[in-house]
C-alpha cells in the first residue's frame, strides 16, 4: 500500500507538477485548492502527510494546521509548508510552534520536495511510494 499525500495550494501550476511527480513515484495523491476543501477531504480520507501553501483564500495554511493540531486523530499528521513566505522569521517560528516539520521556500525543486516527503514518511513509519 502506498502512502497518501495531500497537496493543498490555490495555484494550479503548483499543484499539477507535484501531483504528477508524486503519482509517478508511487504515491496516492489527494489535492485541494484551499484549506476548506482540504479539511473536507482530510475528514473523509486522512493523508499520511500534508503539503500545504500558507497563503490561500478561504482557510489559509495556518488555519488548516490549527484545525489539524486540535483534532486528536490528526494531531500528529506530518506537515510541510511550501510557501513564498518561508523567508519570514514569523512563518518559521509559527511553523516550529505548531510542529510543522518542514518549511520549503518557493521557488523550490520538485526533487527536493519529494526527498523531504520520503524522509518524513520513512521516519514516521508510513509506507512510502
Amino acid at each position: 500500500m502506498s502512502a497518501r499525500v495531500m497537496i493543498v495550494d490555490d495555484e494550479f501550476h503548483i499543484v499539477v507538477p507535484l501531483q504528477l511527480k508524486f503519482t509517478k513515484a508511487g504515491y496516492e495523491v489527494i489535492t485541494a485548492m484551499d484549506g476548506d476543501e482540504a479539511w473536507e477531504e482530510i475528514q473523509k480520507r486522512p493523508p499520511d502527510l500534508l503539503i500545504a501553501d500558507v497563503l490561500m483564500p478561504n482557510m489559509n495554511g495556518y488555519e488548516l494546521v490549527e484545525k489539524i493540531r486540535k483534532d486528536p486523530l490528526l494531531a500528529d499528521l506530518p506537515v510541510v509548508f511550501l510557501t513564498a513566505t518561508a523567508v519570514e522569521q514569523k512563518t518559521r517560528e509559527w511553523a516550529a510552534e505548531k510542529n510543522v516539520a518542514e518549511v520549503i521556500a518557493k521557488p523550490y525543486s520538485v526533487k527536493e520536495v519529494i526527498r523531504t516527503v520520503e524522509r518524513m514518511l520513512e521516519s514516521s513509519g508510513a509506507v512510502t511510494g
